[in-house]
């Protein structure tokens, strides 16, 4: 039926009614949040081969940026004889006090930029110029997977950037190129780092390098996703010094010419004569070699190393000792911040003493991010930890956590908040507590503060320390033992590295020490005497001390791993610094004699700096979207489907800034004469998230309450509006939203159907409705590298739909449904969890065709299928029964598991794309069904249960592709079963 003109203005009126209340009702409730930043305005600096997209306000560092990348182009295609054919966009942001930065070349050339610089210790932290670096090793990943030729260019040419064979490698292939280029095109990268060397040294040492097949993929052990740049930087380095720097660009163009994915060693062969395998052992030769040469020098020297005191490794840092009043016993007592692969990530209390090797540390404090710790003269802790700002930012920010008090979780009310969005880490409270020093973080530099600090942490009187020219760097200050002078550690122009000296009383700043290389964390001897640090100077990182007053240097430590966070105990007899192992970073503890110090090796000879040719600015213009929202790939997809053999053609779009999105779908069925299709849009520059699709769709509908034994199509055409609105706080999530859909429905019900009178004359169901659905979400998580399930969780949602003629409906609907999920982790053995979750809605109205749920089993689903279109089981089923078993428009689903690892494996086979994690184990317990009516004197009789056991199996396919595989067996407890029990085997259906 087509509806007359006088119908069509009443359904506008009522439609534009229900939109209209649906925006004033989420504008009252947006408040100042927002998901895309309305405030920022974006501009373009454009160079010969960059579009750098930047918001106002960050444009010196745009244009630093477009220096250096069109310096690193020419480099670039100099070395991997490739040249993109336009230019690349290059995005900078700041949304994080965390430095990093991504690219890819499909669909076209981008990269994504944080300006914050690396933190001290950051495995990118050792550098001659930060935007270069960070500019250098994503352009090369640009000009890497660019590389594109033959068979897979014509596929381009004609569907756009959809395949780039470069990008379907291993992660250590990847990452080793652009760790490579980075290193040998500047006098600093990963190469030279001391930290990287380290961590490679410790492995082949302690024999326990990483194989192939863990390299190509993502293991559950430390130093988890460095380990295909600390492991693939150095080997395709090994490569490139054995067969010539040309051999990177025959290796890239090579395999980009290839159609069929992951035959990387046919590519190396082409390039070497040899495999990724044969390589792979000639370069552990070669490292052992070095490695051993170097541990023989070390000794030789005179071993000064301390004592292992905890064995958890992963993350550790900032170690200090508690005052008096903390302490729980006579015993001294460790605070430190550590994050390993098992337990949260926090600051830890660990007792010294006899019974130090068997304690494991306390969590007093959750934190978030590499975090850092003082102690307040009442024994109370500031601590920086990562935060969002009121602009929803995740942002370094100071925090107290009063004495007496701890915040395991993260969320205890005890916790004051310092500061908002003030960008600031690295707090030291005075030894009077009447001042606090921390460094704060701002458009690419980090400068020194000071202010005063009140009672109860209120903070006041900021001031800056000391000046800090642009784009440099300063961190962890460290108050003198009597409060009158700072030292500081500080990264200089061109890759110095530097420790410093401020008087606070006439702010005189002396350079106790300055060289390349890695120079930190500076802290005081309790008499004032020394000044000790961490240095890399000899190629180790080591504890050095230097005589305030004569400017002596001492080598403290010589370990053959390496030692960093010095720290002195009260009596100042004790050092305790952060030594590492194969397995990560722990705490060591040794005597501090000044009588066994040792002469300082001469430093190592770097190569000097680059220095980047001046340049004038280049142009900036307005930005606009369009330059990168247009659809520039496409797909087309051809299999079955509901109706038949179905060809799919799909293409989307984004700009570079994530302010625009859309996606557009278009579907033929051979059982169906007209396309099915739909186009989605999304808007992320208002105080809340905005998308709107228009749609065009056939359903297969069954046990309708008008037809109830009937099949059908239902044909459907509508418009759907939502908007949705996040709060930001730590450790927890919540997000609402609202959305508005009009939808205009047409079903023929087939001649001789069982059609109820009362809800449908015979022959055609149409009409429009239009609804209003309101949901809500929360989510507390908390796990760990080694876990196999969520191990502290609770999540909850809540879902409403409503229509009535108010919404512009000819028929009514009024839903409500929710779920809930929550996990345990049992104290008995590691990582075995109890997880319990349940799932239920009611549904009234006089429209039957969406007012029934069903609950039943696992559907049939072809596996590859599964995979490949990334569609999983349902979470909420009742195993044992057959699919959609039971129907109405009330349901309940309660479920119960008890999950248990059974075997960690992480091994593949070398370079395949196949990768074995482990298996796990779950027993479950399902409880639920769904009805209409009830009969009254039987109220549990649309109730039925089941039990049984599932083996999981995790692997990893394609390199980067996680897969969950579910073998089970589920018996049914009544006699609408499955008789004798179902077995099964799905893809991914965990709560």
């Amino acid at each position: 039926m087509t509806p007359t003109r006088r119908g069509q203005l009443f359904v506008f009126r009522r439609v534009f009614s229900g939109v209209f209340s649906l925006a004033f009702c989420l504008c009252l409730a947006a408040g100042t949040a927002h998901a895309g930043d309305p405030y920022l305005q974006w501009r373009t600096v454009r160079s010969p081969h960059f579009r750098v997209h930047f918001s106002v306000g960050l444009e010196a560092i745009a244009q630093q940026v477009a220096v250096v990348a069109e310096d690193a182009q020419l480099r670039l295609t100099q070395r991997l004889k490739w040249t993109p054919s336009s230019p690349t966009h290059i995005l900078i942001i700041d949304p994080s006090d965390a430095a990093n930065g991504s690219a890819t070349s499909v669909p076209y050339a981008q990269v994504k930029l944080r300006v914050t610089a690396p933190d001290d210790m950051s495995t990118i932290g050792d550098y001659e110029n930060w935007i270069g670096l960070l500019v250098t090793h994503e352009q090369a990943h640009v000009l890497h997977t660019d590389n594109m030729s033959g068979v897979p260019a014509i596929v381009n040419a004609v569907l756009g950037r959809t395949y780039a064979p470069n990008m379907a490698q291993p992660r250590f292939v990847l990452e080793g190129f652009a760790v490579a280029l980075e290193s040998q095109l500047s006098s600093a990268g990963r190469i030279r780092s001391s930290l990287f060397d380290m961590y490679l040294r410790a492995d082949v040492l302690e024999d326990r390098l990483a194989p192939l097949d863990q390299l190509s993929h993502l293991p559950r052990r430390w130093p988890g996703g460095n380990l295909a740049y600390l492991y693939g930087g150095r080997f395709f380095n090994f490569i490139s010094e054995t067969y010539g720097p040309q051999s990177l660009a025959v290796i890239a163009h090579d395999y980009g010419n290839n159609i069929i994915p992951w035959g990387i060693n046919r590519s190396l062969r082409r390039a070497t004569g040899r495999s990724y395998p044969q390589l792979f052992e000639a370069w552990k030769r070669k490292l052992r070699r070095q490695y051993r040469a170097q541990r023989k020098r070390i000794l030789n020297r005179g071993l000064r190393a301390g004592t292992r005191l905890t064995f958890h490794g992963g993350e550790a840092g900032s170690p200090r000792f508690a005052p008096a009043e903390v302490r729980r016993g006579s015993s001294l007592e460790l605070w430190y911040w550590r994050a390993d692969l098992d337990q949260p990530a926090g600051i830890y209390r660990l007792p010294l003493g006899p019974a130090a090797a068997k304690n494991s540390g306390e969590l007093i404090v959750r934190t978030n991010g590499n975090s850092s710790f003082s102690f307040e003269p009442d024994g109370s802790a500031v601590f920086d930890s990562v935060m969002p700002s009121r602009r929803r930012y995740q942002f370094s920010d100071l925090l107290r956590q009063p004495f007496g008090t701890s915040s395991p979780q993260g969320l205890s009310s005890s916790i004051e908040r310092l500061t908002h969005g003030h960008r600031a880490r690295d707090p030291d409270v005075s030894p009077d507590g009447r001042q606090i020093a921390y460094v704060t973080n701002h458009q690419g530099t980090s400068t020194l503060r000071i202010a005063q600090l009140g009672a109860g942490g209120n903070m006041h009187s900021e001031r800056r320390l000391v000046p800090t020219p642009r784009f440099e760097q300063t961190f962890t200050p460290r108050f003198s033992p009597d409060g009158h002078s700072l030292v500081y550690g500080a990264w200089l122009r061109g890759g110095w590295r530097a420790i410093r000296r401020v008087d606070l009383r006439s702010g005189t700043l002396t350079e106790l020490y300055r060289g390349r290389g890695m120079h930190l964390q500076p802290s005081w001897s309790p008499d004032g005497k020394y000044v000790v640090f961490s240095s890399d100077r000899s190629g180790v990182g080591n504890i050095y001390a230097i005589e305030v007053a004569t400017s002596e240097l001492h080598q403290v430590t010589n370990v053959v791993s390496g030692a960093y966070s010095p720290e002195l105990s009260p009596d100042g007899r004790q050092l305790i610094y952060v030594g590492y192992t194969s397995f990560g970073f722990d705490l060591f503890a040794m005597a501090f004699e000044p009588s066994r110090f040792l002469a300082p090796e001469s430093p190592q000879v770097r190569p000097q700096p680059r220095a980047l040719l001046p340049h004038a600015a280049y142009p900036v213009t307005p930005y606009s979207a369009f330059e990168t929202l247009r659809p520039r790939s496409y797909s087309i997809e051809y299999g079955p489907g509901n109706f038949g053999q179905t060809a799919t053609f799909r293409t989307n779009g984004s700009d570079i800034a994530g302010l625009h999105n859309f996606h557009v779908t278009v579907a033929t069925a051979e059982d169906i004469a007209t396309p099915a299709a739909s186009v989605s849009y999304s808007y992320r520059r208002l105080p809340f998230d905005y998308q709107a699709t228009l749609y065009r769709s056939f359903v297969p509908r069954s046990g309708a309450g008008f037809a109830p034994n009937e099949s059908f199509n239902e044909s459907l055409i509508g418009v759907t509006n939502a908007l949705s609105y996040a709060w930001p706080a730590p450790y927890v999530s919540q997000r609402v939203s609202l959305g508005y859909s009009v939808t205009r429905y047409e079903s023929d019900i087939p001649l001789g159907s069982e059609v109820d009178p009362f809800l449908l004359p015979a022959g055609r169901f149409e009409g429009l409705l239009g609804s209003l659905r309101l949901r809500y979400g929360f989510d507390f998580h908390q796990g760990s590298v080694q876990a196999i399930s969520p191990e502290r969780h609770l999540s909850v949602s809540v879902a409403g739909d409503f229509a009535s003629e108010a919404t512009g409906s000819d028929r009514s609907l009024a839903s409500l449904s929710g779920a809930f999920a929550t996990h345990w982790v049992m104290p008995w053995l590691p990582h075995h969890v109890v997880a319990l979750a349940g799932a239920g809605g009611t549904a009234a109205g006089s429209y039957p065709g969406r007012g029934y749920y069903s609950v039943g089993g696992f559907v049939d689903m072809d596996w590859v299928e599964a995979y490949d279109t990334g569609i999983r089981q349902r979470t909420f089923v009742l195993r044992g029964y057959e699919p959609g078993a039971f129907a109405g428009r009330n349901f309940v689903v309660y479920k119960a598991e008890y999950r248990f690892p059974i075997a960690t494996i992480d091994r593949g086979v070398d370079t395949l794309p196949l990768f074995l994690r482990g298996f796990n184990g779950t027993f479950f317990a399902d409880y639920g069904g769904a009805w209409t009516t009830r009969d009254p004197d039987d109220f549990l009789a649309p109730y039925h249960g089941s039990v049984g056991a599932e083996l999981a199996v995790d692997l990893v396919f394609g390199y980067f592709s996680p897969i969950q595989a579910q073998a089970g067996y589920a018996y049914g407890l009544d006699g609408d079963a499955i008789a004798g029990g179902q077995t099964y085997v799905v893809l991914g259906s965990k709560f």
